[in-house]
Order: C-alpha cells, then structure tokens, then sequence
C-alpha cells in the first residue's frame, strides 16, 4: 500500500489507503517530522501511527504503520508513503497474561485461558498471526 503525495494537489496511490481528506493532513504532519539525516536521506517510520498522530485512528485499518520519505531536499517535494494496515492480534495465554500488572509479572493462579487483543500496530512481516 502505497502514495505519493505533493505539497499540493491530488495524491497518486496504489492500494488500499487512506482517502484523501486524511492524507492531506497527515502528509502536513509528516513534513514536520521529516528531518534530514547527515547522510542526506529524510524519512519518518513507526509501527505505532495512531500513538504519535492520533487521528490515524481513524483509518489504523489500513495504515497503523507508515514509512515516509520525501522525494528531494526542497521544502515542497512530493512525500513518498508506504502504509501498513493494523492486522489485529489474538493471543490465547494460560493463567493470567504477563506483565498485567504494570512493571510485574503476575504468578499463574490456576490453569484457565485469557485472550489479549492488540490493535492498532503494524505487522513487522508479511503474515500476521492469530490463535
């Protein structure tokens, strides 16, 4: 999932992403943080979109992850964005799930299942995993 978006103008995409009423805002936000690097290369990248730029909520189910670049050095060069979109996660534990106490692990207190749901992150890999 991909799009390319100028500092003005229609954006050009392939893929599910977000509309353009969302881009248009988050591709302002994304031009604040680009910095660039010694090396010359300007990008931005999380995993966790909607946690830096709240509003990603919104559409997290199609890009709770993003990897941004501009195209050249100019202050109005087109940004380039990969999106990731949020696979939402399941997991199955036996007895209590770890660190459900802030900064503690909890003991197992007796042999049942709980699940824990995590949302609003992007897949590290191509294949997202659920049990």
């Amino acid at each position: 999932m991909r799009s390319a978006r100028g500092s003005d103008g229609p954006s050009t995409s392939a893929g599910a992403v977000p509309d353009e009423q969302q881009l248009k805002p988050l591709a302002a936000w994304l031009r604040e943080r680009i910095e660039p690097a010694p090396d010359g290369l300007q990008a931005y990248a999380t995993d966790a979109l909607g946690a830096a730029y709240p509003a990603a909520a919104e559409f997290a189910e199609l890009a709770s992850g993003v990897l941004a670049t501009a195209v050249s050095r100019h202050p109005d060069s087109p940004l380039i964005l990969w999106f990731r979109g949020e696979p939402v996660q399941t997991f199955n534990w036996a007895g209590n799930p770890p660190m459900s106490t802030p900064g503690r692990p909890r003991a197992h207190t007796g042999v049942h299942s709980t699940k824990v749901t995590q949302r609003a992150r992007a897949s590290s890999s191509s294949s997202s995993s659920s049990s």
